[in-house]
């Protein structure tokens, strides 16, 4: 259980709090936990604090960060594992890029930008180079990034009123892509 004040560990029995310690060289490198948490083939715990990409080996008890490259970022979150590789949205000065790790390697490696200020991602299974589609929401649609083919398409949301022919942007709120593929949005307005 991630917490702004350390990470939670519960065994079925009781919870043992992790924290950073100064005078431990692999502790939590800081109390602020700020993402989900993902388990790799080899049974290590990925996670992000709000400066540090984090492993946790839990056959050690050790704590492992890796500095997330862009220093202007001021949110990042790892969202998706797969194959040996851990996908991020970094956003900082420049917008939000999307980067993945190599857990081998140890390097990131920057992927594509995107527009917009929120993003929900998909990952389509079925297919056999998995299919990674961003949804950057705006106040007038979606700006979807299919990462393959690296291209990029704008469906515009407008509405118009019965009595009236003027258009209006509609907020977006909510995305939500089906098994089918097919994506479902929320509107306000």
């Amino acid at each position: 259980l991630g917490t702004d004040d350390g990470l939670y560990r519960y065994d079925g029995q009781e919870f043992k709090l992790f924290k950073h310690d100064l005078e431990q060289r692999y502790s939590l490198p800081e109390n602020r936990i700020n993402s989900s948490f993902f388990e790799d083939d080899a049974g290590n715990i990925w996670f992000s604090t709000f400066h540090t990409l984090v492993c946790y080996r839990p056959r050690q008890n050790v704590f492992i960060p890796y500095t997330i490259p862009d220093l202007s970022a001021n949110n990042y979150r790892p969202f998706h594992l797969e194959d040996g590789k851990i996908w991020l949205s970094i956003h900082g000065d420049g917008g939000v890029k999307l980067w993945h790790f190599e857990i081998k390697t140890a390097q990131f490696i920057p992927s594509v930008s995107l527009n917009g200020s929120h993003q929900k991602f998909h990952f389509d299974p079925s297919s056999q180079t998995q299919q990674i589609i961003s949804f950057d929401l705006d106040h007038s649609g979606l700006i979807i990034t299919d990462l393959p083919k690296g291209s990029s398409s704008k469906v515009d949301f407008t509405q118009r009123i019965s009595s009236s022919s003027s258009r209006f942007e509609s907020n977006t709120k909510a995305v939500f892509i089906d098994p089918s593929g097919n994506i479902w949005v929320g509107l306000y307005n």
